[in-house]
């Protein structure tokens, strides 16, 4: 069974360039990355290497209800052309490996299932913001223990300096943080 597969620029251009363009805008954060302005977003406190193991596991079980038993990893900067995309099934190793040891650690990354119902924006500057059809979302914040968990542990992680650099990384956050409605 695969758990990654290398996704060349002619292939993704043929198979998941649309997707994403239905999935992503072309905005970056603090604006909001995704087409549908509709979606609720909401933050999580984690980068590649440091996601939470319950959140990986949150998004399994919400992508998996879906029939998404896979999802793409694709630079959304596009700083490095030749580096193909990543086209993951969900093993927790495979996609720490790839968060470790790829390019993806150092740009903003898009990830997406073939549903095109959900993806993610995981930022080299540890957060990522999940956004997702609403009854998607919803069985997401279920997983993790509500939304009200969730916005406690990202604003703890904003607190100690865990997420952004400094003051003015604690002024992208509050901004993040309006972005989702938090403030």
């Amino acid at each position: 069974m695969m758990s990654v597969k290398n996704i060349d620029r002619h292939e993704f251009e043929k198979c998941w360039e649309e997707l994403c363009a239905r999935v992503f805008s072309k905005r970056m954060p603090p604006d909001n990355p995704f087409a549908e302005s509709q979606w609720p977003t909401t933050l999580l406190p984690w980068c590649f290497g440091y996601m939470d193991r319950s959140d990986f596991d949150a998004l399994k079980s919400m992508a998996g209800a879906i029939g998404d038993d896979e999802f793409l990893l694709v630079d959304a900067e596009d700083q490095f052309p030749d580096e193909p995309s990543k086209l993951l099934t969900w093993d927790w190793h495979s996609f720490d490996r790839i968060g470790r040891s790829t390019v993806f650690a150092h740009v903003q990354t898009h990830a997406l299932g073939r549903s095109g119902r959900w993806g993610l924006l995981i930022s080299h500057d540890t957060y990522t913001i999940l956004g997702a059809e609403p009854e998607l979302m919803s069985a997401f914040f279920k997983q993790v223990g509500g939304e009200d968990t969730v916005k406690e542990r990202f604003t703890k992680s904003v607190k100690d300096g865990d997420v952004g650099f400094g003051e003015e990384g604690k002024l992208f956050a509050a901004e993040l943080m309006k972005m989702v409605g938090w403030a």
